[in-house]
C-alpha cells in the first residue's frame, strides 16, 4: 500500500480519530488534515492528493456537497463517513452518490483497505466491495481478524491491567451467513476511550463478515454473574485476544451461540414484535416491556413492565393456556437481543462451577 501523496481528511474535531490517524502513519500513510472548506479546497488544488476523505455530517453544509464537484473536475478518490450513527445520517452516507463509504465509527482498518482497492491496478470499487461481502464467515478468518487488530492497536511497551473476574461486558451481535454469536469486550479500565476502541474493533470485524448491506452494529453493555476469565477461555470454545495500551487492557472475546439470531417477527401491530417464549429464561428480571396477546378476545396486555421477572410457573401456566408467544415495543428490540446474551453468559457461568 503505498501513496505518492499525502491523504486528505476533512474533520471538524480531528482530536476524535488521533488513533485512526495514528495507526495509518504507522503504516505508512502520511495524513494531512483540514477543518474547513476553503482550506480544504485550496489544499487539493495546490496539492492534488490521490484520496479526500469527507464527511457527510460536517457543520458546515457545503462539505458534503464536495465529493459531487471534485468528481466532476478533478481526478481523485473520494471516500466519504461519517460521526454520527443516527439513522438520518446514514441516510446521508447511502444517497452521497459515493461507492467508497466508510460507516460510522471511522477506522484505520477500513481506510486501509479502501486505499488498497485504489491502487491496485485494473480492481474497480464495485469489484472490491463484491468480494468482500462474499467471503466466507470462518470461526478461522475471524480468529486470525481479532489476531491482526490486536497487533495494530496494541502499544508493545504498555503494561497491561490485568483482568482475573470479568461481570460487565460490552457486546456486539455477529450474524453473517453461518456464523452467529457474541463479540465482547472486558476491560481493565473502563473508559470512554476503551469503550470507543471496542467498537471500532467490532465494526471492522463485523463489516468483514458481513454479506449483505451493512449497518452499524448496535452495542449493548451486559451485567452478568461473575466469570472467571481464565477458567471460561479454557472450557469454552472461546476466540480471545488482548489489547494493550496506555495502561489500560481490552480483552476481546468471540463465543459461537445460536441464541445470537434475532427471531423477532413482525406482528399486526406496526409499533411492536413478536418472538417465542421458549427463548425468555424464567426467574430474570426483563430488559424489556413484555406484552401477550389474550386467546380468546385477542386483546394486547403489558404482562411484565420492564425489570420484573417471569416467573417459571408463570411460564407454565401460559403454556397451558396456550400462549406460546409473546410481544415487546420495536424500539426495545436491542434489549430482547441483550437479555438473550445476557442469560447465555449467565449459563457459560454456572458450567464452570
Amino acid at each position: 500500500m503505498k501513496l505518492d501523496s499525502p491523504l486528505l481528511v476533512i474533520a471538524e474535531s480531528p482530536e476524535d480519530f488521533s488513533l485512526v490517524f495514528r495507526d495509518l502513519m504507522q503504516n505508512g500513510i502520511e495524513v494531512h488534515v483540514e477543518k474547513e472548506l476553503r482550506s480544504a479546497l485550496a489544499y487539493i488544488l495546490e496539492k492534488k492528493p490521490k484520496v479526500v476523505l469527507v464527511p457527510v455530517d460536517h457543520s458546515d453544509r457545503r462539505i458534503a456537497a464536495i465529493p459531487k464537484v471534485l468528481a466532476k473536475n478533478l481526478s481523485l478518490n473520494i471516500i466519504v463517513y461519517a460521526n454520527s450513527k443516527s439513522p438520518s445520517t446514514i441516510r446521508l452516507l447511502k444517497s452521497s452518490g459515493v461507492k467508497n463509504i466508510i460507516y460510522p465509527p471511522m477506522s484505520s482498518y477500513l481506510i486501509r483497505r479502501w486505499i488498497d482497492s485504489f491502487v491496485n491496478q485494473g480492481e474497480s470499487f464495485s469489484d472490491w466491495d463484491e468480494r468482500t461481502k462474499t467471503t466466507a464467515p470462518e470461526l478461522a478468518e475471524l480468529d486470525q481478524a481479532l489476531k491482526t487488530l490486536a497487533k495494530i492497536y496494541s502499544e508493545p511497551s504498555s503494561v497491561p491491567a490485568e483482568i482475573k473476574v470479568a461481570d460487565r461486558f460490552r457486546c456486539a451481535r455477529v450474524q453473517s451467513g453461518s456464523l452467529n454469536g457474541y463479540l465482547l469486550g472486558a476491560f481493565g479500565n473502563v473508559t470512554t476511550e476503551a469503550v470507543s476502541l471496542f467498537e471500532k474493533l467490532a465494526f471492522e470485524i463485523i463489516q468483514n463478515k458481513s454479506q449483505s448491506e451493512l449497518t452499524p452494529p448496535e452495542f449493548f453493555d451486559l451485567s452478568v454473574n461473575p466469570i472467571d476469565i481464565e477458567a471460561w477461555i479454557s472450557k469454552s470454545s472461546v476466540l480471545n485476544e488482548q489489547v494493550c495500551w496506555q495502561g489500560n487492557t481490552l480483552k476481546l472475546f468471540f463465543v459461537p451461540s445460536a441464541a445470537a439470531e434475532e427471531n423477532l417477527q413482525p406482528t399486526e401491530y406496526p409499533k411492536m414484535l413478536e418472538f417465542k417464549l421458549a427463548n425468555l429464561e424464567p426467574d430474570q428480571p426483563l430488559l424489556f416491556n413484555l406484552y401477550i396477546q389474550l386467546p380468546v378476545t385477542n386483546k394486547l396486555i403489558l404482562l411484565k413492565p420492564q425489570g420484573h421477572p417471569l416467573y417459571g410457573k408463570q411460564k407454565d401456566h401460559l403454556f397451558r393456556k396456550g400462549i406460546r408467544s409473546a410481544l415487546l415495543e420495536k424500539d426495545q428490540s436491542h434489549l430482547f437481543l441483550a437479555q438473550k446474551a445476557q442469560n447465555f453468559l449467565n449459563r457459560e457461568t454456572e458450567q464452570q462451577k
